[in-house]
């Protein structure tokens, strides 16, 4: 089954999302926890109408431009008591996102997920480092101009401490099951269930060649049984509908009114005193 669907129309887009993702609006005056990091002179990241996905109630997206290799941005969601275990338990990523012809960085370039980990290794050291999905080690083809919706809980990570680890072919499953895997002479830290995820990031950059213009938005993470964490992205909020009342309340309006005729019929009529 194919993970990743190519969207060029809005319903084909609403079809494809989760119902979550469109739960948490992030707004520019009420990020409700998210916010930028490691944006330099060189990259920005913001919630625009500029790339807007299609579906119902959507306004914007998280845009995100470098001009240069150099250039780099995130936007940051911090977690408190999460492991690895819980979102492989979720069985529940995924995201949209979009490339702009106009970006002259290699074509499989595309917004990334990471999760930033914590691990105590032997004696109680504390190792870091981070799983990253990118695009192009999923057999994803980034197509220019167009939203695409990808599926991630099965995908392949690669880690990294302190370099990247070239491990393309491990799911988060395979990392939390334990073990050390090895390639061009790097080895991953040995991972379980109980490392620590501290922090989820949408990010972009850092040594790309040439520069980048697209977006990011409908984030879903199930973390099992500590919750979900979507994001939908928005420069303003959409517009609500009026509220419809529900049978039951028409039901009463229509009972109340029935009963206030029957009382009106019922009165009898007032005797006019004579004056002659």
């Amino acid at each position: 089954m194919n993970k990743f669907a190519l969207i060029a129309a809005p319903f084909l887009l609403a079809a494809a999302l989760p119902a979550s993702a469109l739960a948490t609006e992030i707004l520019p005056g009420n990020l409700n926890g998210w916010q930028p990091a490691n944006v330099n002179s060189r990259g920005s990241v913001a919630i625009t109408d500029t790339y807007i996905p299609g579906g119902a109630g959507q306004t914007g997206s998280l845009e995100f431009n470098t001009t240069a290799a150099a250039g780099k941005a995130d936007f940051t969601y911090n977690l408190t008591n999460v492991t690895l275990g819980d979102i492989v338990a979720g069985n529940g990523i995924s995201f949209d996102f979009f490339r702009d012809s106009s970006s002259t960085a290699t074509a499989h370039f595309a917004p990334v997920i990471r999760l930033a980990f914590t691990y105590s290794g032997l004696f109680g050291l504390q190792q870091t480092g981070y799983l990253i999905w990118e695009a192009v080690y999923n057999g994803v083809t980034v197509t220019p101009d167009n939203w695409i919706h990808a599926d991630i809980t099965d995908g392949y990570f690669y880690q990294r401490t302190g370099s990247e680890v070239p491990v393309y072919n491990k799911t988060l499953e395979d990392y939390m099951n334990g073990g050390v895997f090895t390639a061009g002479g790097k080895s991953t830290i040995d991972l379980d269930a109980n490392t620590v995820i501290k922090r989820i990031e949408i990010g972009v950059g850092s040594g790309w060649n040439g520069t980048f213009h697209g977006a990011a938005d409908n984030l879903v993470v199930n973390l099992g049984s500590k919750g979900v964490v979507d994001a939908n992205f928005q420069p303003f909020a959409a517009p609500t509908a009026a509220a419809v009342p529900e049978p039951t309340t028409w039901l009463m309006f229509f009972l109340g009114f029935g009963l206030m005729g029957g009382l009106l019929r019922r009165r009898k009529p007032m005797l006019r005193p004579n004056y002659a």
